[in-house]
This record gives structure tokens, C-alpha cells and sequence, in this order.
């Protein structure tokens, strides 16, 4: 079979168009795909999602648009007064084609890990590729972060998500998810709970002739929520029977949700009965009680004394990604004149600091130099005081003196910082 790129680069030259360089990146023998489609045009979409179509070796799939967290960082800074261009990939048509595609690639490819970022995915988009991830039998990753789902295109997701048996992570972050979408996670833990026992009993049967043959429900193991503000009207109620029983979840990640104490109740009441939670991050919801949060981390650091080193293991990945995931948002910004630039480390120090205002920190620099080179001149005085004191000729002398060596220090200190706004 051809190689995905080679595929993608055939498709172009039949088509007559040019070829995107992100599709390009793909180097042989690498079955794992990142495509940012902020810049694609509607011309460019065509060989991409028909060489999509017709891969079945792509084991990472990850499309992205940075449209969403772009417009919540020009909100957070007033001065920025640009106009951000809504991407192609956002138009209804387009969205239909990308659901399409990824559904024929996902029931014919081993994906093991599928993320789509910033794409504004509705309820018709998800039941087309809910159907085609039913056919998966290898993703354990699934990320729809950032991309408007409500409660009725959750639902629609549903099906799809019910049918993964090998799913073991699960991300639908920074969504627009209320607590009415609790419920259908419920029905999604109690579906994983359903076919496991079912796995179990049919590999207990005497006459099964290969219990290996047997598929194992992974079950879910993280369950991202976080971002999704309009779930703080919720008691978590609709999954604490679910959890209770769950041996499987490792992670919940509640961050930002708007919470509220009645939270600690419900997570108190799983946590009684569940040794198996290891995480549950609550951080950045500012209702929550701070002393009763300290009961939910004191059974949290007993069920991770007695956790194997397996799960250990997983949460330690888990974290990992999540700030590589981070790091990654912040790894580039723009400069005035629109050139990307390195984003540069945090500052260590209060000289670091003051190079965003060039005036505090030259007038800051400026008294530094001065206090450093008036450091023997004011030696000097308190040892000629007494001379100064007598007055006369002697005190004529040190004043004079005490002027020129004042003002050689202020010009050595400008030269040095003249000498360093140079360099810099």
C-alpha cells in the first residue's frame, strides 16, 4: 500500500492543486497525523479527506482549529485590535465532509487515538461519526475538546461511544455540556459495566475453546470534563450509583465546571464505597469548601497507597499529556508585526520582569548603576566628614571632589546602559 502522503501528493497532481505542507509533515513509515486546517481553503479539504478515505493505516488522527482559543485570548487583552478570520473549516459544509470522512477512516484503520480540536461539531456531524467509530474496535483516546458540544450532539455521540470497547480515555473539555449530559454518562458507564460482565461470563463457560479470543472491555479509565461551566448546577447525583461500583475510572477531572459544595457530598459518597479513583480535580471552582475538599484528598491518598503499579502508571501518562497538551497552546505567540516567535520562559527575576516596560526598567537599571558606583564615594564622605566639618579649604576640596566623582559615576552608569539596550 502507498504510503498516506504519497497517496495525498497523487490526488493533488491528478487534481492539478497545490499541496499543503502540513499534510506534507507525515514521514514514511510514521502512521500518525496532525493537521492544523485554520489556513485550509474549501479547494484544499478535497485531497486531504479523500486520501482519508482511502488510508487504513493511520494509527493517531489529530485535526485542529485555534479559531475558539484565539478569540478567548484577544477577550483577555483589550489592546489587541486585529480581526480574526472565521476558518473555512468551520462552515457547515465543510464539517459534514470532515464527519464523513473520519467515519470511513475510523471503522477501516487501527486508530488508537483520535483529537479534534476547535471544530464546531453539531448533532448531524457526531451521528455520522458515531456510526463509523461503532466499527472501531482499537481507539483507546477520544478527544472532542473545544468544540461547542451541547447535550443533544453528546447524545447523538452516544452510540458510538458505547460501542468502543477498547476506549480508555475520554476528553470532552471546554464544551458547552450542562448537568442534564450527566445522565447519558451514566447510560455510558453502566453500557462498559454491561459488556464487561458479559466477557467475563462467556470466558467462565466450559465450552469456550479460546477464552483469549474473548474481547476485554477496557472500560474508562479518565473522563475529562473540565471547562464545561454550565455543569455547576449539578450533584454529580446521576453517576454516583454508576461510580460507586465502577472498579475501572482512575481519573475525573472536574476543573472549572462551576461547582459547587454540594459536589463534596456526592464525591464523599462514591469515594466510600470506590477504592479504585485515584484523581479527582476540582481546581478553579471557587465555590467549593476547602476543608471538605480535604476529606475527598484524604480518601484519595488511601485508595493511592494500596493502587497497583499499573494504574499508578497511567495516571502519571495521563498527567504527562496533559501538560505536553499545555505546553503545547503556549508554545508560540505572535508579535506586532505578526512574525511567530518562541514564546519566552518565565521570568526569574524583577529585572526580567521590567523589560515589558522599557522606562521602569531603565530608570530601575539607572538607580541600580548609580547606587552601585556611589558605593565608595559615599565610603569616602563618612571618612572626610570630619575634615568637612572643620571647614575652610579642606571642605572647598572634598565637596568639589565629591561633585566629580558624582558625575562620572551618572555617565559611566548611562554608557552602561546604553552599551546594554544595544545588545539587547
Amino acid at each position: 500500500r502507498r504510503h498516506f502522503v504519497q497517496r495525498y501528493l497523487d490526488i493533488c497532481a491528478q487534481r492539478g492543486q497545490s499541496r499543503r505542507a502540513e499534510v506534507c509533515s507525515l514521514r514514511e513509515g510514521l502512521h500518525g497525523l496532525g493537521v492544523g486546517l485554520d489556513r485550509f481553503q474549501p479547494r484544499d479539504f478535497v485531497p486531504l479527506l479523500q486520501a482519508l478515505e482511502e488510508e487504513h493505516e493511520l494509527t493517531t488522527l489529530r485535526l485542529t482549529s485555534d479559531y475558539f482559543r484565539l478569540k478567548r485570548e484577544k477577550k483577555s487583552e483589550p489592546r489587541r485590535t486585529e480581526v480574526l478570520p472565521v476558518p473555512v473549516c468551520h462552515s457547515a459544509q465543510i464539517r459534514l465532509s470532515i464527519a464523513s470522512s473520519l467515519s470511513v477512516t475510523a471503522s477501516q484503520c487501527p486508530l488508537h487515538t483520535l483529537e479534534l480540536v476547535g471544530i464546531p461539531l453539531e448533532s448531524s456531524d457526531l451521528d455520522i461519526l458515531s456510526k463509523g467509530l461503532a466499527r472501531n474496535e482499537t481507539l483507546t483516546y477520544l478527544a472532542v475538546r473545544d468544540c461547542k458540544l451541547t447535550d443533544a450532539s453528546f447524545k447523538a455521540l452516544l452510540p458510538g461511544l458505547r460501542a468502543l470497547s477498547a476506549l480508555a480515555v475520554l476528553d470532552v473539555s471546554r464544551n458547552s455540556l450542562t448537568w442534564a449530559c450527566l445522565q447519558w454518562m451514566a447510560a455510558l458507564f453502566a453500557a462498559f459495566w454491561a459488556r464487561h460482565t458479559a466477557d467475563a461470563w462467556k470466558q467462565s463457560l466450559r465450552d469456550c475453546s479460546d477464552p483469549a479470543s474473548v474481547p476485554q472491555t477496557v472500560g474508562l479509565r479518565s473522563l475529562n470534563l473540565a471547562g464545561n461551566p454550565l455543569l455547576g448546577g449539578s450533584s454529580l447525583r446521576d453517576m454516583v450509583d454508576v461510580l460507586r461500583d465502577d472498579r475501572r475510572l482512575l481519573e475525573l477531572n472536574v476543573e472549572n465546571c462551576g461547582l459547587r459544595n454540594r459536589v463534596v457530598d456526592s464525591l464523599l459518597s462514591i469515594l466510600e464505597y470506590n477504592s479504585s479513583l485515584l484523581a479527582v480535580r476540582t481546581s478553579r471552582n471557587t465555590e467549593l469548601d476547602s476543608r471538605r475538599m480535604g476529606e475527598v484528598r484524604g480518601w484519595l491518598r488511601e485508595n493511592k497507597s494500596a493502587a497497583p503499579t499499573e494504574h499508578l502508571a497511567f495516571l502519571q501518562h495521563c498527567t504527562d499529556r496533559r501538560k505536553k497538551m499545555v505546553g503545547n497552546q503556549g508554545k508560540k505567540k505572535k508579535t506586532k508585526r505578526g512574525k511567530t516567535k518562541a514564546a519566552s520562559a518565565p521570568a526569574k527575576s524583577t529585572s526580567v520582569n521590567l523589560l515589558k516596560d522599557k522606562e521602569n526598567w531603565a530608570s530601575a537599571v539607572a538607580e541600580a548603576e548609580v547606587a552601585r558606583q556611589l558605593e565608595p564615594v559615599v565610603w569616602e564622605q563618612k571618612q572626610r566628614q570630619p575634615q568637612a566639618a572643620l571647614g575652610g579649604k579642606g571642605a572647598a576640596n572634598y565637596c568639589q571632589g565629591s561633585e566629580e566623582a558624582l558625575l562620572e559615576a551618572i555617565e559611566a552608569s548611562f554608557r552602561s546602559i546604553d552599551h546594554f539596550l544595544d545588545s539587547a
